[in-house]
Protein backbone atom coordinates (compact mmCIF):
# COMPACT_ATOMS: atom_id res chain seq x y z
CA UNK A 1 0.00 0.00 0.00
CA UNK A 2 1.28 3.33 -0.83
CA UNK A 3 1.34 6.53 2.23
CA UNK A 4 -1.85 7.91 1.12
CA UNK A 5 -3.69 4.54 1.80
CA UNK A 6 -1.52 4.38 5.27
CA UNK A 7 -2.76 7.98 5.98
CA UNK A 8 -6.43 7.34 4.96
CA UNK A 9 -6.35 4.18 7.77
CA UNK A 10 -5.21 6.43 10.32
CA UNK A 11 -7.62 9.27 9.89
CA UNK A 12 -10.10 6.79 9.94
CA UNK A 13 -8.97 4.98 12.91
CA UNK A 14 -8.59 8.01 14.91
CA UNK A 15 -11.86 9.56 14.17
CA UNK A 16 -13.45 6.08 14.73
CA UNK A 17 -11.57 5.97 18.25
CA UNK A 18 -13.03 9.14 19.06
CA UNK A 19 -16.55 8.74 17.93
CA UNK A 20 -16.02 5.08 19.87
CA UNK A 21 -15.28 6.48 23.17
CA UNK A 22 -17.91 9.68 23.08
CA UNK A 23 -19.46 9.02 26.16
CA UNK A 24 -23.12 9.65 24.79
CA UNK A 25 -22.83 6.75 22.69
CA UNK A 26 -20.73 4.31 25.10
CA UNK A 27 -22.28 1.15 25.80
CA UNK A 28 -20.51 -0.16 28.79
CA UNK A 29 -23.66 -0.04 31.43
CA UNK A 30 -25.65 -2.07 28.76
CA UNK A 31 -22.80 -4.11 28.36
CA UNK A 32 -21.90 -4.71 32.35
CA UNK A 33 -25.89 -5.42 32.86
CA UNK A 34 -26.17 -8.28 29.88
CA UNK A 35 -23.11 -9.96 31.79
CA UNK A 36 -24.97 -9.65 35.04
CA UNK A 37 -27.89 -12.15 33.56
CA UNK A 38 -25.05 -14.87 33.93
CA UNK A 39 -24.30 -14.34 37.35
CA UNK A 40 -26.01 -17.07 39.76
CA UNK A 41 -28.80 -15.85 41.18
CA UNK A 42 -28.24 -17.61 44.83
CA UNK A 43 -25.00 -16.49 45.47
CA UNK A 44 -24.20 -13.95 42.68
CA UNK A 45 -20.67 -14.90 41.37
CA UNK A 46 -20.71 -15.40 37.71
CA UNK A 47 -22.10 -18.70 36.77
CA UNK A 48 -19.05 -20.38 33.97
CA UNK A 49 -21.06 -23.02 32.46
CA UNK A 50 -23.10 -19.96 31.19
CA UNK A 51 -20.18 -18.03 30.36
CA UNK A 52 -18.57 -20.90 28.21
CA UNK A 53 -21.92 -21.12 26.23
CA UNK A 54 -22.37 -17.87 25.25
CA UNK A 55 -19.34 -16.58 24.70
CA UNK A 56 -16.76 -18.67 24.65
CA UNK A 57 -18.03 -22.03 22.96
CA UNK A 58 -18.98 -19.91 20.05
CA UNK A 59 -15.49 -18.27 19.47
CA UNK A 60 -14.32 -22.26 18.99
CA UNK A 61 -16.88 -23.19 16.75
CA UNK A 62 -16.49 -20.41 14.30
CA UNK A 63 -12.81 -21.09 14.38
CA UNK A 64 -12.79 -24.78 13.73
CA UNK A 65 -15.36 -23.96 11.27
CA UNK A 66 -13.24 -21.37 9.57
CA UNK A 67 -10.00 -23.35 9.85
CA UNK A 68 -11.08 -26.47 9.55
CA UNK A 69 -13.05 -26.16 5.74
CA UNK A 70 -10.50 -22.99 4.99
CA UNK A 71 -13.78 -20.70 4.84
CA UNK A 72 -14.53 -17.36 4.45
CA UNK A 73 -18.28 -15.68 3.01
CA UNK A 74 -18.20 -14.93 -0.21
CA UNK A 75 -19.84 -11.74 -2.04
CA UNK A 76 -23.46 -13.45 -1.92
CA UNK A 77 -23.38 -15.18 1.28
CA UNK A 78 -22.29 -11.40 3.01
CA UNK A 79 -25.09 -9.84 0.96
CA UNK A 80 -27.34 -12.48 2.64
CA UNK A 81 -25.90 -11.80 6.03
CA UNK A 82 -26.24 -8.34 5.55
CA UNK A 83 -30.10 -8.17 5.51
CA UNK A 84 -30.82 -11.05 8.03
CA UNK A 85 -29.08 -8.68 10.66
CA UNK A 86 -31.10 -5.51 9.17
CA UNK A 87 -33.48 -7.90 9.62
CA UNK A 88 -32.61 -9.16 13.11
CA UNK A 89 -31.84 -5.45 14.41
CA UNK A 90 -35.69 -4.25 13.36
CA UNK A 91 -36.73 -7.32 14.79
CA UNK A 92 -35.21 -6.93 18.07
CA UNK A 93 -36.37 -3.05 18.43
CA UNK A 94 -39.83 -4.09 18.29
CA UNK A 95 -38.86 -6.88 20.92
CA UNK A 96 -37.37 -4.02 23.44
CA UNK A 97 -40.46 -1.97 22.58
CA UNK A 98 -42.87 -5.12 23.81
CA UNK A 99 -40.38 -5.89 26.88
CA UNK A 100 -39.85 -2.32 28.00
CA UNK A 101 -44.30 -2.33 29.05
CA UNK A 102 -43.60 -5.40 30.82
CA UNK A 103 -40.67 -4.62 32.51
CA UNK A 104 -43.20 -2.64 35.43
CA UNK A 105 -44.52 -5.75 36.91
CA UNK A 106 -46.35 -6.04 40.25
CA UNK A 107 -44.70 -9.44 41.07
CA UNK A 108 -40.95 -9.14 41.93
CA UNK A 109 -39.63 -12.26 40.28
CA UNK A 110 -41.45 -12.16 36.87
CA UNK A 111 -39.68 -7.98 36.78
CA UNK A 112 -36.38 -9.19 37.26
CA UNK A 113 -36.87 -11.71 34.55
CA UNK A 114 -38.47 -8.84 32.39
CA UNK A 115 -35.51 -6.76 33.06
CA UNK A 116 -33.03 -8.87 32.01
CA UNK A 117 -34.88 -9.79 28.77
CA UNK A 118 -34.95 -6.03 28.08
CA UNK A 119 -31.18 -5.87 28.55
CA UNK A 120 -30.61 -9.03 26.96
CA UNK A 121 -32.37 -8.03 24.04
CA UNK A 122 -30.88 -4.47 24.25
CA UNK A 123 -27.31 -5.99 23.89
CA UNK A 124 -28.78 -8.34 20.71
CA UNK A 125 -29.19 -5.23 19.20
CA UNK A 126 -25.88 -3.74 20.05
CA UNK A 127 -24.38 -7.18 18.77
CA UNK A 128 -26.77 -7.26 15.75
CA UNK A 129 -25.36 -3.49 14.57
CA UNK A 130 -21.78 -4.49 15.17
CA UNK A 131 -22.56 -7.65 13.08
CA UNK A 132 -23.72 -5.41 10.25
CA UNK A 133 -20.65 -2.91 10.45
CA UNK A 134 -18.47 -6.03 10.24
CA UNK A 135 -20.55 -7.42 6.86
CA UNK A 136 -21.00 -4.22 5.48
CA UNK A 137 -16.40 -3.54 6.01
CA UNK A 138 -15.65 -7.30 4.63
CA UNK A 139 -18.43 -6.63 1.44
CA UNK A 140 -16.35 -3.48 1.10
CA UNK A 141 -12.92 -5.16 1.29
CA UNK A 142 -13.93 -8.14 -0.66
CA UNK A 143 -13.16 -5.32 -3.98
CA UNK A 144 -9.46 -5.59 -3.04
CA UNK A 145 -7.37 -8.22 -2.78
CA UNK A 146 -6.22 -8.69 0.41
CA UNK A 147 -4.80 -12.34 2.40
CA UNK A 148 -7.23 -14.79 3.15
CA UNK A 149 -6.53 -14.49 7.10
CA UNK A 150 -7.84 -10.86 6.81
CA UNK A 151 -11.19 -12.68 5.21
CA UNK A 152 -11.20 -15.73 7.48
CA UNK A 153 -10.96 -13.17 10.79
CA UNK A 154 -13.51 -11.39 9.59
CA UNK A 155 -15.66 -14.03 9.34
CA UNK A 156 -14.69 -15.90 12.50
CA UNK A 157 -16.11 -12.33 14.25
CA UNK A 158 -18.94 -13.03 12.36
CA UNK A 159 -19.51 -16.56 12.67
CA UNK A 160 -19.31 -15.68 16.63
CA UNK A 161 -21.49 -13.07 16.47
CA UNK A 162 -24.25 -15.03 14.78
CA UNK A 163 -24.03 -17.90 17.27
CA UNK A 164 -24.00 -15.11 20.58
CA UNK A 165 -26.98 -13.84 18.93
CA UNK A 166 -28.95 -16.90 18.20
CA UNK A 167 -28.35 -17.94 22.12
CA UNK A 168 -29.31 -14.71 23.14
CA UNK A 169 -32.48 -14.83 20.96
CA UNK A 170 -33.24 -18.25 22.56
CA UNK A 171 -32.43 -16.62 26.17
CA UNK A 172 -35.04 -13.64 25.53
CA UNK A 173 -37.76 -16.32 24.21
CA UNK A 174 -37.59 -18.65 27.10
CA UNK A 175 -37.58 -15.25 29.65
CA UNK A 176 -40.61 -13.73 27.78
CA UNK A 177 -42.57 -16.93 27.80
CA UNK A 178 -41.54 -17.43 31.71
CA UNK A 179 -43.15 -13.97 32.05
CA UNK A 180 -46.09 -14.47 30.14
CA UNK A 181 -47.37 -18.04 31.25
CA UNK A 182 -46.94 -17.91 34.70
Amino acid sequence: MNIKSWVCICIVIICMIFMLFNRKIRCTELIKNSLSVFKDNRNGKIYWYDIFSFLISPVFISVAVVIGFDYYFNREMANTLLNVFSIMFTLLFGITSILNSATENKDEIKEKISIEAFTIASFSMLISLLSLVIVIIYIALLDYKFANALYMSLTVIVITLSIILVMLFLLVIKRSYITSSK
